[in-house]
């Protein structure tokens, strides 16, 4: 199938693109047997014979063995070419830095660090975020954490905390509007009063930890959350 679509002429273009996601860890995963190696002897040979107008891009999850035939064709290859992306742990400081240098727009730290919480680990996601977060401010100022809870659809775990304080401190007007905001962004009913009961939940569990002695410092790893809502 790979190779029946990069030997296909391209329609309306020069070069054909054909985009492969997981082959190499599905022909090497525990199991494929000789069914696998057999699969990945034929594609390296069949490899070789490209055509030009091809461009064959095998996308993978995870560092593949040295020792592959494909990994190898491809770094000796005159035209292969190997690339290596990591995901940062935290996509704060890369926040940061993406967007002073890529969009001229500084954001606050609290405010990179909300944004990161609700996109990690989808760097695309938070780049795509970022983007429209710096076309917002039109470069008159800071990107803030309210421009981040305005525009990004995706920070319903930050608004969940203010409307959970709404409830707590009775403010049942307040309360009712973050509900109407969280339900219009698609939240479920049901799924709404989930995540009220998760947040209530780890307020139990930092109120537990903190009184047994245990340090703020700590609750990231505690409650097994981001940084930021820890």
């Amino acid at each position: 199938d790979i190779m029946g679509a990069a030997l296909a002429f391209p329609f309306l273009s020069d070069t054909r693109i054909v985009i492969v996601k997981g082959l190499l860890v599905h022909l090497t995963r525990k199991g494929a047997g000789a069914s696998g190696r057999k699969t990945l002897e034929l594609l390296t040979e069949q490899l070789g014979s490209l055509p030009d107008w091809c461009r064959l891009m095998l996308v993978e999850q995870g560092r593949i063995d040295d020792r592959n035939k494909v990994i190898q064709l491809v770094r000796d290859h005159p035209q292969g070419q190997e690339i290596l992306y990591s995901v940062p742990k935290d996509l704060t400081p890369w926040i940061i830095k993406r967007a002073q240098e890529s969009y001229s727009t500084p954001i606050e730290p609290r405010a990179a660090a909300a944004l990161a919480s609700v996109t990690q680990p989808d760097i695309r996601t938070a780049d795509n975020e970022l983007g429209k977060l710096a076309a917002y401010v039109a470069g008159e100022r800071a990107i803030n954490e309210a421009d981040v809870a305005l525009l990004t659809p995706y920070v319903s775990e930050a608004n969940m905390f203010e409307l959970v304080d709404a409830i707590a401190e009775g403010r049942a007007q307040h309360a009712i509007g973050l509900m109407h905001r969280l339900l219009h962004q698609q939240e479920d009913v049901f799924g709404l009063y989930g995540m009220i009961v998760r947040q209530f939940r780890l307020l139990l569990l930092a109120k537990e930890h903190l009184g047994g002695g245990g340090s703020p410092k700590d609750l990231e790893q505690t409650l097994g959350i981001h940084h930021y809502p820890a």
